[in-house]
């Protein structure tokens, strides 16, 4: 909800993810994690890019 809040305006500010591999304890340790967070966002500035990243972090 956060992050859709932040990126609902199309001038808003863009957000950039990274995985936290090895810490294990963070949100985004994993590349499922990453694509759980993409998939939960509802204002995606580019459909295109949105199932690339999909497919690549989670095999849809």
């Amino acid at each position: 909800d956060a992050l859709n809040e932040t990126i609902k305006d199309d001038d808003g500010p863009m957000i950039l993810l990274e995985g936290m591999s090895g810490k294990g304890s963070e949100i985004g340790r994993n590349f499922d994690e990453i694509a759980q967070i993409i998939q939960g966002v509802s204002h995606i500035k580019s459909g295109d890019l949105y199932r690339y990243l999909s497919s690549s972090f989670c095999g849809l």
